[in-house]
């Protein structure tokens, strides 16, 4: 049984654009929203793409009015991830041309991308960010593709647009620069110290970092609570 894919939206491209030369041309992209249409209706996930390897999916058509594509026998191999499908393409209701036509399916899995370049040193926001497809097998374990666990991360690189994100490009905000001069502070229940302490690395908030006593010289590891103040352990 044949199924019609986009029939009035190809006869609509074709009344307003296609005749400067009475010439109508399908390209690849035109035979793939068909055939993608026609896995879809078939029950597939919607997230997926396709790519051909054999068959003739470009066309030039001469003084045609109405241009329609018929997807039939579409046979999925699953285990493959191939497909073979018949196409036949109608030019004002007439049989143009077929064509069986071979090729692969991939699932795709959203990530979010850079919509613009994002500096180095830069704190990631919403709106730099959006969201675009890519083949499943593209992703890989060091990659990030959620957008929370992108959002108020710093970039320690420069990050182009549209570019996919490794978790060695992004960390937590440094707030705290090697050679800071900075105060640290030590508690008890009975007393609290302060001392001018430097850092000796680069820290975010959370992290443990060590610091050098000013007077003293004294190495010491503290907990960094803000820009201005870390935390000596007790024990």
């Amino acid at each position: 049984m044949f199924r019609l894919f986009f029939c009035f939206m190809f006869s609509l491209l074709i009344m307003s654009n296609a005749y400067a030369d009475n010439m109508v041309s399908l390209r690849v992209d035109d035979v793939k929203k068909a055939v993608l249409a026609e896995m879809i209706d078939q029950g597939n996930d919607e997230n997926i793409d396709i790519e051909f390897f054999g068959g003739q999916t470009s066309f030039d058509i001469k003084n045609a009015q109405n241009v329609k594509i018929l997807v039939s026998n579409l046979n999925l191999k699953q285990e493959q991830n191939k497909f073979f499908v018949d196409v036949e393409v109608f030019s004002d209701g007439k049989s143009f041309a077929k064509t069986s036509l071979l090729g692969k399916f991939y699932q795709m899995v959203d990530v979010y991308v850079p919509q613009q370049d994002i500096r180095k040193g830069e704190i990631i926001k919403d709106e730099m960010l959006k969201k675009i497809s890519i083949r499943q097998g593209r992703a890989k374990i060091q990659m990030i593709t959620s957008r929370d666990m992108l959002l108020n991360k710093q970039a320690k690189k420069h990050l182009k647009a549209n570019n996919l994100i490794y978790n060695r490009d992004v960390g937590k905000e440094i707030i705290l620069k090697k050679g800071d001069i900075i105060t640290s502070v030590y508690k008890t229940k009975h007393m609290k110290i302060t001392a001018k302490v430097e850092v000796a690395k680069d820290a975010s908030i959370g992290e443990y970092v060590e610091v050098i006593n000013v007077k003293s010289g004294k190495t010491l590891i503290a907990k960094v609570i803000s820009a201005s103040i870390v935390e000596v352990s007790g024990k």
